[in-house]
């Protein structure tokens, strides 16, 4: 039918016709959505005797709608439905009296909406908010105030996708609250985006830091907005190109650049400040990443000074792509964080080429890093002003300047360094300890390898303990799945009744599948020897990954490479 509508072949309309019986209840829901789609004069009486016996709710319900769009006064012919027995046949009555049935039907339709909207059942108010969001008029959207202030959250999330629909301004203040709860995140986001140019405001206020809206939330406003194509977002993010606050600035650049934003005259000082400090702040890590070595007792420190070169080095290239050639810039960026040596190599040449002055000069000193090549500390000092220390200076330091160092999650690391250095004699708190080990767990995990510390401190936050002992059986082919497991020390195998198809230890992930997409579990996984694991739940899981959709990049590149691992040569 898709492939016959674009087409615009003529059969297509008799194709819709022979279907509309068809004995699939999936067919005919579609063939009666394409009916009230293009509304064909020989709709009526084919509507109205497939209604006579439809058996499937959902069916009957679009049957409904589709019978709406093709009669002159639906009202007469629908009346019936607004007492039917069946919620979607009910629903579909009142949606498609509102959409095609002018003032008569407005008027037969609304007390049972009304009724809907301050229904005792949950499922009811549920329907109210799916009318809303099929109508869609932007005036219509009063009953959203109730709505989106209800105490169930299958009612509001049904609201808030009604609300995206919409998308009146009054609604913001009602979509705001429930931007940080997991459960209704993604479509408060989505409500959000679809304000377009009525966003600016909340935006003006997530940028000043005065919307009552916890960090996290402000920063999800500022991506949000980023969806947004209005000159007004621009001018509103431009204006907070130097904000003093490193999280929001580093959404401000993302937001810009994702929107192919160009720095005029006025603007490019502001750029070249930026990028003189963000240098700075890379070359500063790049140095102390030297000093402390390769020192196996100051991992959690070397690996969140890495996390933080690679976020100072990522903010340069996206503020250079406010100067130059967003695709060259890029795509340079690519070469020399994700490339090999040949790529790297490659991409500094382009880098030397296309950029002059100081700032080539910095760029590509700090862009060197990848190689791991130890800084040439005369050309620091000349280039950046700074001073080698040795490791126990530099953690000093670390701990006792925190305008120069100002990364919470770096200073713990800090902590636990000067600790194993002699430095301090107090040992970190027990909880910080565990996080700690928690965060070196994950990092050795592969699907979260390339995720920044400070985000895996908040996974270590949310995930569980689980001892086995061995000949344990955690996994069970067939069950539920609705988590994963990293394994901290011992092996597992994974196996069904006859089979065993792979054996895995410190470091290796199993059951991700499910934080993804919930299924019957394929395989069982039992413990060989006695077998430490940190367990994340697919909720705790989702409230992660809603704000860092990298991760489910990483664990379908994850998955990717196992396929491919599974499928020999010629097979």
């Amino acid at each position: 039918l898709e492939l016959l509508q674009e087409a615009g072949h003529p059969s297509y309309e008799t194709r819709l016709q022979e279907l509309i019986r068809h004995p699939d209840p999936e067919v005919r829901r579609e063939v009666y959505r394409r009916v009230e789609e293009s509304a064909p004069r020989w709709a009526r009486a084919a509507l109205g005797g497939a209604l006579v016996d439809e058996p499937d709710e959902d069916a009957r319900g679009n049957a409904v709608l589709a019978l709406c769009s093709v009669v002159d006064e639906p009202a007469p012919v629908v009346l019936p439905f607004l007492r039917d027995e069946s919620r979607p046949a009910r629903t579909a009555a009142v949606t498609g009296l509102f959409l095609y049935g002018g003032i008569n039907g407005i008027l037969q339709a609304g007390d049972v909406f009304n009724r809907l909207v301050s229904s005792s059942e949950p499922s009811e108010r549920v329907d109210a908010a799916f009318i809303l969001e099929r109508v869609g008029i932007r005036n219509f959207y009063h009953p959203l105030h109730t709505l989106l202030a209800d105490s169930e959250m299958s009612v509001v999330r049904a609201a808030l996708k009604a609300a995206r629909s919409v998308a009146h301004p009054a609604l913001l203040d009602g979509i705001v609250p429930w931007i940080d709860p997991v459960a209704t995140r993604p479509e408060a986001l989505a409500a959000l985006t679809a304000l377009g140019a009525d966003l600016v405001p909340l935006l003006e206020r997530s940028l000043n830091g005065d919307t009552g809206l916890s960090p996290a939330g402000r920063l999800r406003v500022i991506r949000a907005a980023a969806r947004v194509a209005d000159q007004r977002i621009v001018r509103a993010l431009e204006a907070a190109i130097e904000h003093p606050e490193p999280e929001v600035a580093f959404a401000v650049y993302t937001a810009l650049s994702r929107r192919g934003y160009k720095a005029g005259a006025s603007v490019g000082p502001a750029v070249r400040r930026l990028l003189d400090a963000h240098t700075l702040k890379s070359a500063r890590a790049v140095l102390a990443l030297s000093e402390v070595g390769a020192d196996q007792r100051l991992l959690p420190l070397i690996s969140a000074l890495n996390d933080l070169y690679r976020r100072h080095l990522e903010a340069v290239f996206l503020l250079l792509t406010f100067l130059y050639d967003q695709d060259e810039i890029m795509g340079m960026r690519q070469k020399i964080v994700e490339g090999d040596a040949k790529q790297r190599a490659l991409g500094l040449e382009l880098l030397e080429v296309e950029l002059s002055g100081t700032i080539k000069q910095r760029v590509l000193a700090i862009a060197e890093h990848p190689d791991n090549r130890p800084p040439d500390s005369a050309r620091y000092g000349e280039l950046f002003g700074l001073r080698g220390l040795s490791s126990e200076e530099r953690v000093t330091e670390i701990l006792g300047d925190a305008e120069t160092w100002p990364e919470e999650w770096l200073r713990v690391c800090a902590g636990f360094a000067g600790y194993q250095l002699g430095i301090s004699s107090e040992p970190p708190e027990g909880a910080v300890l565990s996080t700690i080990e928690r965060v070196i767990t994950l990092k050795s995990a592969d699907i979260f390898s390339s995720i920044p510390d400070s985000i895996l401190a908040h996974i270590a936050s949310i995930a569980e303990d689980l001892e086995v002992s061995a000949r344990q059986t955690f996994i069970h082919q067939g069950d539920l799945g609705t988590c994963m497991y990293i394994i901290c020390h011992g092996r597992v195998a994974i196996h069904d009744e006859n089979t065993r198809f792979a054996e895995l230890g410190p470091g290796r992930v199993v059951g991700e599948m499910a934080v993804l997409d919930p299924e019957p579990r394929s395989a069982s996984v039992t413990a060989l020897e006695d077998t430490s694991l940190l367990r994340i739940d697919k909720d705790a899981f989702d409230s992660v990954l809603v704000d860092h959709p990298d991760i489910a990049q990483a664990v379908i590149q994850v998955l990717c490479r196992r396929l491919r691992a599974m499928i020999k040569p010629g097979q």
